[in-house]
């Protein structure tokens, strides 16, 4: 909360980072030559879609690497019904 309203610190949210270089393309890259990610083969419905897939996918498989994947109780898959 402490960093909100203003410039973010350099290098403290590495995800953010990327996305205002680089865009989602540049996450989703990120993502699969990094860390592994593969993207669903079903698609998307928009690149928020996919963004919080990719997001998901990192906090699942890196733990609590990433600070701005918080909190983690939104990532937790909804209850089917």
């Amino acid at each position: 909360m402490a960093d909100l309203g203003g410039p973010l610190p350099e290098g403290k949210y590495p995800l953010l980072d990327r996305l205002a270089a680089a865009g989602i393309r540049g996450l989703q890259e990120l993502a699969v030559g990094t860390f592994g990610f593969t993207p669903r083969r079903s698609g998307y419905l928009n690149h928020c879609d996919l963004c919080t897939d990719i997001r998901r996918f990192l906090l699942k498989s890196n733990g609590n690497r990433f600070p701005e994947l918080a909190p983690t109780g939104f990532y937790d898959d909804p209850d089917p019904e």
